[in-house]
């Protein structure tokens, strides 16, 4: 594919090391002082104060969320409108143990320096502060119902990890509950119970475990009864019985077909026991990552200009999850990942917030602004990319 002129693209990564003592200042200020999700209000304000003074235009209070913020900058022309999203909350207990005191302002140090070093191109830039990712319900969403990414062409965002990544899988979560009702109960105490409802909800566990034999990697299966009935002294009551399951994939369709699967296995339990099946089932907060291998290979072309090597996830570590896999969903995105820690240094640990302020994890903010930057140059100035993101992004 062709790129950015490298002389351009030299300038760019020359604008961001001029800009690293402003950001890099502003991430160990976030480490020293960090705040829960949604009360990221030091954190916020810095970060919006800072944008301003490079020159954004800063809207506070986005999306309803008093710490969140979109500051824009935009040249003259039309060029596509790609969003810098920046984390900035921190860990109960834990502080920075995720580092996204360096996240945030590498999406902000990525912009910073592209409005600075390409103002004479059709330039069209977005820094979304996106509070709460760490609290499970985060401010993406907020963000994507209230339409914030309806007009953008590109997002991204760089994460704190153990190597440098263009993206990885994330999973998603469907929440399901089962109730099996007796269609006639009978007399309620002594050997009379009638205990068809809880036969039911055990064939169903009976179901789950072979289900679970096989199944592949980071692909979870989990259900606990919630209520089996009782027993309050000689009286037998289960006429009634409850369980919740919890599915975990990394792609909505595996998913579904889990549950398919599943609910096939309750309604034969329910058959056979004469019991009355309901089923219900709905999506977790975080949807899983909608991967775009064409804006994933831009994005390891710039790793590969700036010398840095292309890590390969092990496919027997662990994920989870964050909301900017619902943000994948709607808009062509990636979710990278830079150096701050050594492997077997555990996230959401008191090493890992150490990490987050040392060399190693500033260095890795650097690179992560860098790469981020000269993606988006080369989205501005390349039609054929920018048309194959969302050919990719239409077609998976």
């Amino acid at each position: 594919m062709a790129e950015a002129g490298n002389k351009e693209r030299q300038r760019l990564t020359e604008a961001v090391d001029r800009l690293v003592p402003r950001w890099g200042e502003l991430a160990l200020r976030l480490h020293a002082h960090p705040e829960l999700g949604f009360e990221e209000h030091q954190a916020c304000a810095w970060l919006a104060e800072a944008m301003e003074e490079a020159g954004f235009a800063v809207e506070r209070g986005a999306a309803g969320m008093p710490t969140a913020f979109v500051a824009s900058f935009e040249t003259s022309g039309n060029g596509p409108v790609i969003a810098f999203l920046a984390e900035y909350d921190a860990k109960p207990g834990t502080g920075h143990s995720c580092g996204h005191n360096l996240s945030g302002p590498a999406s902000c140090l990525a912009a910073h320096a592209l409005s600075a070093a390409a103002a004479d191109r059709p330039v069209r830039l977005r820094v979304l502060g996106t509070p709460g990712e760490e609290t499970g319900h985060g401010g993406k969403l907020a963000m994507i119902e209230r339409g914030l990414f309806e007009d953008v062409d590109f997002a991204m965002m760089a994460h704190a990890g153990f190597m440098n990544l263009p993206s990885r899988d994330m999973l998603c979560r469907r929440n399901i509950a089962a109730e099996f009702h007796a269609r006639e109960t009978g007399e309620p105490g002594g050997s009379g119970a009638d205990t068809s409802a809880l036969d039911a909800l055990l064939r169903t566990f009976e179901g789950l475990g072979r289900m679970r034999s096989d199944l592949p990697p980071r692909v979870q299966l989990d259900g606990v009864i919630t209520d089996g009935g009782r027993i309050d002294r000689s009286k037998v009551t289960c006429g009634s019985t409850r369980a919740e399951f919890l599915i975990r994939a990394t792609t909505t369709a595996h998913a579904e077909e889990l549950e398919s699967r599943l609910a096939a296995v309750a309604r034969s339990a329910a058959e056979a026991t004469g019991t009355e099946l309901r089923w219900s089932g709905e999506w977790g907060p975080y949807l899983p990552m909608k991967r775009n291998a064409v804006l994933e290979a831009a994005y390891a072309d710039s790793l590969a200009f700036l010398g840095e090597e292309v890590g390969c996830f092990p496919a027997d570590w662990s994920i989870g999850y964050t909301d900017f896999g619902n943000v994948s969903q709607v808009v062509p995105g990636i979710h990278a990942y830079f150096k701050a820690a050594e492997p077997g240094i555990e996230h959401h640990t008191p090493e890992y917030a150490e990490a987050s302020r040392s060399a190693l994890g500033l260095s890795g903010m650097v690179v992560a602004a860098k790469a981020m930057a000269l993606t988006a140059l080369d989205l501005t100035s390349n039609a054929a990319l920018r048309e194959g993101v969302q050919h990719d992004f239409r077609g998976s």
